[in-house]
């Protein structure tokens, strides 16, 4: 990861002071570090890794054209990541029943696409993105505020 590239690393003073004045669009803190999107950064062309709350923020600046896709990975690939990662293991329980509440798929607004990813290879996975989110974005573009017509969760999926 290199600052200025993939993120702006900053103090943890610097981020609070830049979250108190309304900086970032959203923030989270994972993993004992905080993140953060500045509205400055806002554009059509960023891919941008959100929980639901920081979706939720996205979702609610007006004209901004958000393509949401959930990736989904069952509970035991993520559990065997989570002990390569050699995470103790009351935090893996804890993290897993945290999880099905806030990452269920059904409870979070506005996804375009839901991906289960548990059985597909990256580059598979890479394209299978790639494509589905310039048919959504495509549809989005000419039909705003439509693509709903398409079921829940968008149902585009070639």
């Amino acid at each position: 990861e290199i600052d200025g590239f993939d993120y702006h690393f900053l103090t943890e003073e610097e981020f609070k002071n830049k979250k108190e004045k309304g900086y970032f669009v959203e923030t989270a803190f994972y993993n004992n570090h905080h993140y953060g999107t500045p509205y400055e950064e806002l554009s059509d062309d960023k891919l941008i890794i959100l929980e639901p709350n920081g979706l939720e923020s996205f979702l609610r600046i007006p004209g901004l054209l958000v393509v949401a896709i959930y990736l989904q990975t069952s509970e035991e690939v993520r559990i065997q990541r989570m002990q390569d990662r050699n995470d103790p293991e009351a935090l893996i329980r804890r993290r897993i029943e945290c999880d099905r509440e806030e990452f269920d798929p059904d409870k979070i607004e506005g996804l375009d696409l839901v991906i289960d990813t548990t059985n597909i290879n990256l580059s598979d996975l890479a394209d299978k993105i790639y494509k589905d989110y310039y048919a959504i974005l495509k549809e989005k573009k000419h039909f705003p505020g439509q693509l709903s017509l398409f079921g829940k969760h968008g149902d585009i999926d070639g």
